[in-house]
């Protein structure tokens, strides 16, 4: 299967360099909000999960339209909650796709993470 573009999210600083872009997004946002825009079905990350020990293996994706989507809306819940004061805050969880949504929803708004494993 061939992508129009790179189907990884990070790279090398040899194979940005050999990227042929047409915008060059300063930030994680604009990089998630252009993508979004040219290539919004184009899966941005994928992971395995099984829901109980009986069930078969799935994949659950999201797109950029997706990633891009969910991200303001949790961005625009925790701004709420947070009433704009947070300085840092920290997240604990096993990886997953709800840990990825709730980092770039704090990307969103600037806060800095702490990452806790």
């Amino acid at each position: 299967m061939t992508a129009d573009f790179p189907t990884y999210f990070a790279c090398t600083l040899g194979e940005a360099q050999n990227l042929d872009q047409k915008v060059n997004p300063g930030t994680v946002n604009e990089l998630i909000d252009e993508r979004a825009t040219s290539y919004p079905d184009q899966t941005f990350v994928g992971s395995p999960v099984r829901h109980n020990k009986d069930s078969d293996w799935q994949i659950e994706s999201l797109s950029y339209a997706q990633l891009r989507n969910v991200s303001i809306y949790l961005a625009r819940i925790f701004d709420k909650m947070l009433g704009g004061q947070a300085k840092c805050v920290g997240l604990i969880s096993e990886s997953s796709l709800e840990l990825l949504v709730t980092l770039f929803a704090c990307i969103r708004l600037g806060i800095p993470v702490l990452m806790i494993a």
